[in-house]
């Protein structure tokens, strides 16, 4: 099973953006892979220059490739990337390059949150990470990679993230990291079925054979769970927060009530989202599938 073998990061140039690059970067150099730069502009005019018509989109390809080389500088001479430039819609375009590209993780930039940037949130960020195929990363503004030794993956006690575990502890492994599974319940002193939950989730674990390197099993009790588990995790000195959020509900939609987001937006530290029942095998073999079709479709319009 592939763990990371190409990574998209998406940038506007921004500062938070900045922090986001430059942390996929020393992540794809650490485990050996590529990187797509992407940029995604809303409106497409030609321009003159002295006189002279001049594309766009070749501007702004032009403006990602400089701007990637003067990131990318003396520090990562080596790395193997790749520039692309869409016009569109920034989740939909980041979501398309990255089926394109066949990336098995996508790398996105958070602002520091006020009450505009959370009102924004389900038309952006969240919008890409609930609809995305593949894991997504979430780097706040500022963030520095120092490599990956812990992580924290707080559980619902889903199936759905059996198989979220198995990819995450061969990713863990890949890393030499600490991983810490935890779940955390809104009261203070944990009854005899926290217990059995927590038991009983452990054991479906065991038989799927899911191998967890230097693994310890927690269960939390905090009473404001999406500050708790922002807090829990910097203070246990976690290098990233791994969530499997499931899909939301109509009124979560609307009013924005979702654990996962809340937890995202109050993180300091990144956040790894991976979607329930993720397989990336299953992923990779649908994507090919797709590909061949688009293929076959452009030789039959020749």
């Amino acid at each position: 099973m592939e763990t990371i073998n190409k990574i998209l990061v998406a940038t506007d140039y921004s500062a938070n953006a900045e922090s986001a690059e430059l942390y996929a970067a020393a992540l794809a150099q650490a485990l050996h892979c590529s990187l797509v730069f992407s940029h995604i502009y809303k409106h497409s005019e030609d321009r003159m220059y002295e006189g002279i018509p001049v594309s766009y989109h070749r501007l702004k390809q032009e403006t990602l490739e400089t701007h990637v080389r003067n990131t990318l500088k003396n520090d990562y001479l080596d790395l193997s990337y790749n520039c692309l430039v869409r016009e569109g819609s920034p989740p939909e375009e980041i979501l398309h390059c990255s089926k394109e590209e066949h990336a098995s993780l996508i790398v996105n930039g958070k602002r520091g949150m006020n009450s505009n940037h959370i009102k924004l949130w389900g038309n952006t960020t969240w919008g890409l990470i609930s609809r995305s195929r593949v894991p997504v990363l979430i780097i706040p503004e500022g963030a520095v990679f120092n490599g990956i030794r812990k992580i924290i993956f707080y559980t619902d006690y889903r199936s759905g993230e059996i198989p979220v575990l198995k990819y995450l502890s061969a990713f863990a492994a890949l890393l030499d990291a600490e991983l810490i599974v935890a779940h955390i319940v809104d009261h203070e002193t944990l009854s005899s079925q926290d217990h059995a939950a927590h038991d009983t989730f452990r054991t479906a674990m065991e038989k799927e054979h899911i191998v967890i390197h230097t693994s310890h099993y927690r269960l939390l009790p905090l009473k404001k769970i999406p500050k708790g588990a922002a807090f829990y995790a910097s203070e246990e000195g976690a290098d990233v927060i791994v969530l499997a959020p499931q899909k939301r509900s109509f009124w979560e939609k609307v009013y924005d009530t979702g654990t996962a987001p809340q937890i995202i937006m109050q993180s300091e530290i990144p956040v790894l989202t991976i979607p329930d029942y993720y397989d990336p095998d299953r992923v990779s073999f649908w994507s090919s599938i797709m590909m061949t079709m688009k293929d076959i479709e452009e030789q039959l319009h020749l």
